[in-house]
Formats: C-alpha cells, structure tokens, sequence
C-alpha cells in the first residue's frame, strides 16, 4: 500500500515537471496555494516593476509598495485579492519577441532563489518608499496649489476684476501648460472683452487637453459665430479701411475738405459707427462749422453713450455756442443802438424800434437770391461770378451747402471736373443733376480740395 502511495506521489511530481516544461505555469491558482506562492507572485511583480525583490519585508508591506507604483495608491481587500487586481491591471508579462508566456510556449526559467547577500535590505526597501512617499506628497502640494490659484481667479472674475484673475489664471499655465480649467478661464475673459480670436484660441487649449469635455467644444462654436458675426456687422472691406485711413492722413495734413470728403463716403458705404461721426464732427469744427460738427458729435454720443470724449465734446461745444450766441445778440443790441443814435441826429423825427430799425436787424440775415441763381440758392449757396470761378458770399443754415462743409470765402472753380466761370455755370450744373451727389473742386485759402455735395 505505501508503495502505491509512493508511486501515485512520484507520478504526481513527474506530471507537475512535465506540465512545467510543456509551459504550463507552475504556480498554483490564487486562494489555493500557500503563503510561498504568494511570495513567489509578490517577488515576481517586484521584479517587473522594481527589477530587484524585497523578499526581507512584510508581505503587506511589499504589496503597498507595488500597488502606490501601479495605482498611486493602497488597495483593500485580502492579500489575494489585491494580488489578483495588481496582475489584472498590469496584465501578463511579454517576452522580448513579444510573446506572451502561456500553454503553448516554453515558459520562462524562473530566476534561481537569491542567495541571503542578494536580498534587499529593509533598510534600503524603507528609503526608497519613503522617496516614494516624498514624490507623491510634492505632487499633491502641486496639485493642491493650482485648485487653489484656479479657485482665487474664479472668485476675481465673479468680482470683475479681470486683470487680477487674468494673473491667477497664468501663473496655472506657467505651473501646468496642459491645464484645461486655467486655459477654458482665460477664453471667457478674453470673450468678455470682445477678443474673439485669443478667446478661440484659448479654448481650443482647454479641448486639446480635454477632448472629451462638451462645454470647451460648444465655447469653440460659439465663440467662431461670434468672431463672423462681428466681421459681418462691422463690414470693413479693404476698401473702407483704406479709404478711413487716407481721411485721417488728409486730416492730419490741414486738408480737411478732402478729409470730410472721404469720411461722408466712409458713412454712406457703413453702418454706423460712433468713431467715425466724431471724426466728422471733428473736421467739420476745424473748419469753423460749429452747428454741423455739434450735430455729428450729438450722434457720436447717441450710438455711444459711455464714450466720455463724445459726452465731452457736446458739452463744451454746446457751452461755446450758447455764450457766443449770448455774445452776438448783445453785440446786435449794441450795434442797433449805435444805428439809432446816427438815425436821433439825421432825423430828429426818428424813433427807436420803426421800419428803420426793423431793416437794421434784417440786415446780412438772409441775402435775397440773385437772377439765375434759383438752384444755388434752393442749395443754401449765394455766390459771384470771379476770375477763377464762382465765390460764395453767404451759405444758408442748416441747408444742402452747409452739410456739404462749404463755407463763405470758398471758390468753387468746377463741378465733376468741369470748369466752371459764373454762378450761371454752377447753377446750371447744380439744374442739371437735379438733387444728385456731385464733386466740387474748392479752394479755400492755398489749399485745393474736393467736395461731395
């Protein structure tokens, strides 16, 4: 009977060799082997991810070390237990060929038992999971900084103090480039302030770092009809940058027919844009036409409210007006008076506030119109025949001439580039377009200009 025993027991062993050598693996299923093979699994994990094994330390102890390098943190659980998530996370070790050791292939020699020199000391297994540790604790202070930068300029911008959060949000980035909250942060503010293309940028950071987040992909989307709306409504073609900037160039150069000239056109092809009333307004003040260049500052300041130079400028310019306005009627007061005073002498029979007087303030008010001038005086221009062309003596208010920026003193000399030697000319030019926009050419003082009226 102990003979069958024996042999049963050495056929077992021979058949358990054999298994091993045809590469069946050798060690028994976990929960049903001993505490050896679960030293013998722990020295094999050590191996794959330490390259050496601690075999000296607590098996709760090694199981740790491995699971903070695999998880970056302790499991719960049984010693197997954990063992068994540890090799499903890591799966099964290849070969340098890049085969998998299994049944059907020649396994591995297990490497042959280390001699007590070669194991690891304590000692050296313990500093090295403390550098662990110390790594681990450098990350989370990192990690516990920027929720705390990234906390601070949330709470900035919920208090509009943009340039402040704009600092928290890129001392984020300078720590973390990749960090998709600091960059998705920075495209809101740039949004808020109209920065379309840094706001895009900005979010297509946070989705690169993030491409599974929904919010950075839909801020991409919104942000893009936006930047195209804005375009669309400003509607700046080359055309009308270039023709905005050569008004400005003419203004800077004193030639501010020209410049006003350009602006109107600007207007008419524009949609309406506050700056470019005001630079009407502008022009039309240096060339000493205060009524029109109120009247544009008034409409500057009505499409821009909370621009202070346009508020400034309708202010000071409707206080010039009033005191000059006080000015002139008093000097009209005075020079009535004075006509008085020599009507008392020539005639002692006169009396203060007849026809007589009633002429005096008339007078230089309203010019009547000349023969053959009907169209110029229809447009607000009363002028004579001069060597070079046409001067004009009076402008009317508020009228066609006045919008136009004509002023008394000015020498029209052709119209749409036809020259023209009498108010009999201009008249006619002016019959013949019936109302429709033509081109003066004016010459005020040396300077030579055109004009659209």
């Amino acid at each position: 009977m102990g003979k069958v025993k024996l042999s049963t027991s050495l056929t077992s062993l021979l058949m358990s060799i054999n298994l091993c050598l045809a590469g069946i693996a050798c060690i028994p299923a976990w929960g049903q082997g001993t505490g050896g093979s679960v030293k013998q699994k722990l020295s094999a994990l050590e191996q794959r991810l330490f390259f050496k094994t601690y075999e000296d330390a607590d098996e709760n102890v090694r199981l740790k070390k491995i699971e903070r390098r695999v998880f970056g943190e302790e499991m719960e659980g049984s010693i197997p237990e954990r063992l068994e998530k540890v090799s499903t996370a890591i799966g099964p070790q290849r070969q340098p060929d890049g085969t998998v050791p299994g049944a059907a292939q020649r396994p591995i020699a297990p490497p042959p038992a280390a001699s007590p020199k070669e194991h690891a000391p304590s000692a050296d297994y313990e500093a090295e999971d403390a550098i662990e540790k110390a790594k681990l604790a450098v990350m989370a202070a990192k990690n516990a900084e920027l929720q705390r930068l990234l906390g601070e300029g949330v709470g900035l911008w919920r208090n509009r103090r943009a340039s402040q959060a704009t600092e928290k949000f890129e001392q984020v980035i300078r720590l973390d480039p990749n960090n998709a909250e600091a960059h998705f942060s920075m495209g809101i503010i740039y949004e808020a302030a109209g920065n379309f293309a840094e706001a895009l940028s900005s979010y297509k950071k946070a989705s690169s770092s993030r491409p599974e987040n929904k919010d950075y992909k839909n801020a991409i989307a919104d942000v893009e009809k936006k930047a195209h709306s804005k375009e669309k409504a400003d509607g700046l073609s080359g055309e009308l940058k270039l023709m905005a900037e050569d008004a400005a160039g003419a203004f800077k150069r004193g030639e501010y027919m020209s410049a006003l000239d350009l602006y109107k056109q600007f207007e008419a092809k524009a949609p309406p844009l506050a700056h470019i009333k005001y630079n009407i307004g502008t022009t039309y003040l240096m060339m000493k036409n205060y009524q029109m260049a109120l009247e544009y500052y008034r409409q500057a300041k009505k499409l821009k409210p909370s621009e202070p130079k346009y508020v400034q400028a309708v202010q000071q310019l409707e206080g010039n007006l009033k005191r000059d306005a006080a000015e002139r009627k008093q000097a009209e007061k005075q020079s009535l008076s004075a006509y008085e005073e020599q009507e008392k002498k020539r005639n002692p029979a006169f009396k203060a506030g007849n026809s007589g007087s009633n002429k005096f303030a008339q007078l230089g008010s309203q010019p009547s119109a000349a023969k053959g001038q009907e169209f110029m005086n229809s447009a607000g221009l009363i002028g004579k025949s001069g060597r070079d062309g046409v001067v004009i003596v009076a402008v009317g208010i508020a009228s066609r001439a006045t919008r136009a920026g004509i002023l008394q003193g000015d020498l029209i000399k052709a119209v749409d580039g036809v020259i023209i030697k009498s108010t009999s000319d201009l008249n006619s030019a002016i019959e013949s377009k019936m109302g429709q926009p033509i081109q003066l050419t004016v010459q005020r003082g040396n300077q030579l200009g055109q004009v659209r009226f």
